[in-house]
């Protein structure tokens, strides 16, 4: 018979050298962390009751390290790789997004600073902007003109 273990229990059973055998056991998408006690196996359980599973070894292990565990054996007899939850794709959309979002604005105060070290420096002169619309318009004149001109 297998036993669920709540986190808290199995690492107080590590501290008090009462789990002898540690198993990552591998299953449909991940590992689940079986333990002996006496003749009973437990396997590790989230805090809501079912059973822990762990998407990679390496996540385990870390869950173990935690506990005080220093060794345990690995038995892949019936892993299938795959996932433990269905994918989310509008998580990784929005992911996405976020990122490329973090990307568009470090670029656009890395261009503000360098704008604001230029005109500090000189090498940059500061346009007013009453200025820099009349400038603009007169050479939209002249675009437009060239083009009618063309025609």
């Amino acid at each position: 018979m297998i036993n669920l273990m709540r986190p808290e229990t199995f690492k107080d059973l590590v501290a008090s050298g009462s789990i002898y055998d540690v198993t990552l056991v591998g299953q449909k998408g991940g590992f689940a962390l079986q333990a002996m006690v006496g003749n009973e196996k437990h396997l590790l359980a989230k805090r809501e009751g079912d059973v822990r599973l762990f998407a990679s070894v390496d996540t385990a292990v870390r869950q173990l390290l935690g506990m005080g565990v220093r060794v345990a054996k690995v038995d892949m007899t019936d892993f299938e790789a795959g996932r433990i939850r269905p994918a989310r794709p509008d998580v990784a959309k929005r992911s996405s997004e976020a990122a490329a979002a973090l990307e568009h604005e470090r670029w656009f105060r890395g261009q503000v600073q360098r704008t604001v070290d230029a005109v500090e420096a000189g090498t940059e002169p500061l346009i007013d902007s009453d200025a820099m619309w009349d400038e603009l318009t007169a050479e939209a004149k002249r675009m437009d003109a060239a083009r009618r001109a063309s025609k």
